[in-house]
C-alpha cells in the first residue's frame, strides 16, 4: 500500500492482484511516496493493510480528499497464484526489505506444510504461527468498513491495463503500468481444483464471488 501526495492517491495492496506493479511505477514518478503508513501494530498488517486502517491512520481531509483505489482478481486464480508464487518464488517481485522477513517466513511454513495445491487450499486458519489467516480474508476486507465500501475505484485484475490508464489519466498521473512480477504457473486456474477444493474456495470467498461478480 501507499499514499502518494504528489498525486492524491491512496493505494491498498491486495496480494496477488499486480500490486508490485503498481508499485514500482509510481515510485519511479513520486520520490516522496510513502509506502510505510503507522497502522496500529495490534492489526499486524503493514505491506497489505486494509483501506479501514489507512482512514484510522491519516488526516481525515486526506483520506477524503484522495482518491483511494485497489485491484482486485478471480479468487479462484488468485488462491491458484498465490500458491505458485509459494513454491517458485517472487520472481522479479520486488519486496522492500522491510516486509521481507514476513514473506520468507510465510513462504518457508508454506513448503513445509503443503507440498500440492489440495494442501495448500487445506492449510489452518488456526496454524499456532497465526501465518496461514491472511489465506482466508476475502478481498472486500481490504476496501469496505462495516460492509461500506471506501475505494474510489477497483480495478480489475483481468483488464488492468486498461483500468490502470483510466485511473492515471483522471489523477494526472504520466506512467504506464509495467508487469514486473510474472510468476510461474499453469495457464488455467481450472485445472488445480478438483470439486471438493472449489467448493471450500467457494464458500471462503463468497463474499469476493458476490462483491465483484467473478465465478469459476
Amino acid at each position: 500500500m501507499f499514499v502518494s501526495h504528489r498525486y492524491r492517491v491512496i493505494f491498498v495492496h491486495i496480494q496477488r492482484t499486480g500490486g508490485n506493479s503498481i508499485n514500482k511505477v509510481f515510485r519511479d514518478h513520486d520520490p516522496e511516496l510513502s509506502e510505510l503508513v503507522p497502522i496500529a501494530p495490534e492489526k499486524q498488517r503493514t505491506r497489505h493493510g486494509y483501506l479501514s486502517d489507512l482512514k484510522a491512520a491519516l488526516e481525515p481531509a486526506v483520506f477524503e480528499s484522495y482518491t483511494k483505489f485497489a485491484v482486485v482478481r478471480n479468487p479462484f486464480d488468485r488462491f491458484v497464484s498465490w500458491y505458485f508464487m509459494f513454491k517458485h518464488g517472487l520472481g522479479d517481485d520486488e519486496v522492500p526489505t522491510t516486509y521481507a522477513h514476513v514473506g520468507n517466513e510465510v513462504m518457508r511454513l508454506v513448503n513445509e506444510n503443503a507440498s500440492t495445491f489440495d494442501a495448500f487450499v487445506h492449510l489452518p486458519y488456526d496454524h499456532p504461527s497465526g501465518l496461514f489467516r491472511r489465506l482466508y480474508v476475502p478481498q472486500v476486507a481490504y476496501v469496505a468498513e462495516d460492509g461500506v465500501v471506501l475505494a474510489d475505484q477497483i480495478l480489475r485484475f483481468e483488464s488492468l491495463t486498461d483500468d490502470f490508464q483510466r485511473l492515471a489519466d483522471a489523477v494526472n498521473f504520466p506512467g504506464h503500468l509495467p508487469h514486473v512480477n510474472r510468476s510461474v504457473r499453469v495457464a488455467d486456474y481450472r485445472g488445480c481444483y478438483s470439486e471438493e477444493t472449489r467448493a471450500i474456495i467457494a464458500q471462503r470467498f463468497q463474499q469476493d464471488l458476490d462483491s465483484f461478480n467473478y465465478e469459476f
